[in-house]
Parts: structure tokens; sequence; C-alpha cells
């Protein structure tokens, strides 16, 4: 823990990060499950996001995980339901993480590529983020130019999303500082 928080060791925090992102399901799955029974580590979306911020500021290619945690923690919030309220939504941060991981130099080259920015487009392209009208086959909405994770059917949906709390959404998206981040609601 000390040398998470003193940024001394990022990967002591990103383990820290998803110990506490998947609880004691982590544990059971690693060689440790038969050493490791008085560790009934309780999932913590607040510690995960935490800690995974904290790596995710040192090394972009935490910032995946740290873009599940935000989704975790906001779940956690909202009884299991994903926040769409305008104001109060985790998707344009969620989706800035995992671009940054995304584009990250140390993902370059790497088959492996991170699916969420990828499904967020594709979600996002089809319904107005205003007022959930879906777009025909031939139409496009248009992104926030701002946050990148919002898309509206039209200009007067954008403004109305904007003055309804879409604004806040967007300045939080480039807080990097988790408790910063929570500070901002």
């Amino acid at each position: 823990v000390a040398f998470a928080l003193d940024g001394t060791d990022y990967s002591a925090a990103q383990m820290l990060g998803l110990m506490y992102l998947h609880g004691s399901e982590l544990l059971e799955e690693s060689k440790f499950s038969q050493e490791s029974e008085f560790l009934d580590l309780e999932a913590s979306p607040y510690l995960a996001c935490y800690y995974m911020n904290i790596a995710a500021n040192v090394v972009d290619v935490y910032g995946g995980q740290y873009s599940n945690a935000l989704f975790s923690l906001d779940k956690h919030l909202h009884n299991g339901d994903y926040c769409e309220v305008p104001g109060y939504n985790v998707l344009p941060a969620v989706f800035f993480w995992a671009s940054k991981y995304r584009d990250s130099d140390m993902n370059k080259g790497c088959k492996m590529e991170l699916e969420v920015p990828k499904e967020i487009e594709k979600l996002g392209q089809r319904f107005c983020s205003s007022c959930g009208r879906e777009a025909q086959a031939d139409e496009k909405f248009k992104q926030c130019s701002r946050c990148k994770a919002q898309w509206y059917c039209s200009k007067e949906c954008q403004v109305e999303a904007w003055k309804a709390g879409h604004n806040k959404d967007c300045k939080r998206v480039g807080i990097l500082n988790f408790e910063d981040y929570l500070n901002s609601f």
C-alpha cells in the first residue's frame, strides 16, 4: 500500500486496484487461493478507482482498467444501474481513459485491442444522447467535439443536453486525479 500511495511502484497500485475491483474472486483464481483463506477481501469500487487512477496516471496502459473501475463505481452508486443523468454521467470519463489506453505507445503493435471505445461509439452513434431517437440507416449523428462520447441528432438536442448538465460531464473528462474527479460532482 505504501509503495502504491507514494507513487514509487505503479504496479502495486494496479494490483491493489484489481484486488478491490474484483474482491476475493481474483484471489480464488490465483495460485494463492489455498494460502489466502484469511484474505476475505470485499470488492470496493471506490478503492479500485483510487488505486487504478494512480497506476493509469503513470502508465497509459492502465487506463482501460481504470475505465472499468469507473463503470463499477457508477453501478455501485446507482444500485446496479448505469446513470445517464446529464451532469452525473460517467461515460465521457470512461471513454477518455479507455481511448487513452487504446492510443498509448505501450499498446502500439499489440494485438490486444480495447473494445470499450468502439462499443461506446457503435452504440452512441445509433441513439441521440438527449432525446434517445434512433438514427436511420444512412443517418450520422453529430459527436460532441469535446468529450467524443456523446452523439446528438440535432444542434437543438446538443444545446439542450449541454444546458441539462453535459457541460459538467465534458469538463470532468480532463480531470486526471480521482479525488478531484469525485469532488467535481
